[in-house]
C-alpha cells in the first residue's frame, strides 16, 4: 500500500518502478528539517483542491536527480510567484521505499512511497539553504 492511499486508478502509473539500487535524489524542503512534513504530496498539502483528487501525480512526492535540476525547478516556481521552500536536501533513497517515475528531460522524479517507508530513516547527506540569487 502507498502513503496517501487510496490512490486514483492506475496510480502509480505502469511506467513507475522500484529502483534496483539506491538513488541519490534532491528534495526542496519547506524548512531545514527532515520529517514527515518534508515529504507531503500536493494532495496532502492541498486536500481542498478537488482537481488533485483524481490526479495521480498529485499523490507523488517531487524530487530531482541533480542539484542543477532542483535549482531550475525552484527558479521556475519563483517566476510563477510560488515559493517551494527554503532548503534543498540531498537524500539517499533505497530500493523498497516505493515506486518512481523519472522525466530525464527535466530531472523530475515522481515518488510514490510505500506505507512501510519511514521518512525519518531516509539517509540525508546534506541540507543546503537556498540562496534566491543562486
Amino acid at each position: 500500500m502507498f502513503k496517501g492511499a487510496p490512490l486514483p486508478n492506475n496510480c502509480p502509473p505502469p511506467e513507475a518502478s522500484e529502483p534496483e539500487s539506491s538513488l541519490t535524489l534532491f528534495r526542496i524542503l519547506l524548512s531545514g528539517e527532515i520529517n514527515d512534513l518534508a515529504f507531503q504530496s500536493y494532495r496532502q498539502l492541498f486536500p481542498e483542491n478537488k482537481r488533485y483528487g483524481n490526479l495521480c501525480i498529485a499523490y507523488a512526492v517531487s524530487m530531482f536527480t541533480t542539484l542543477e535540476f532542483t535549482f531550475e525547478a525552484y527558479r521556475a516556481a519563483l517566476q510563477r510567484n510560488k515559493i517551494l521552500g527554503s532548503h534543498i536536501a540531498r537524500l539517499v533513497i533505497q530500493p523498497g521505499y516505493g515506486k518512481f517515475e523519472l522525466n530525464p528531460v527535466n530531472g523530475h522524479c515522481s515518488c510514490w512511497f510505500y506505507d512501510s517507508c519511514l521518512f525519518h530513516e531516509i539517509e540525508c547527506l546534506q541540507i543546503i539553504p537556498i540562496d534566491e540569487n543562486s
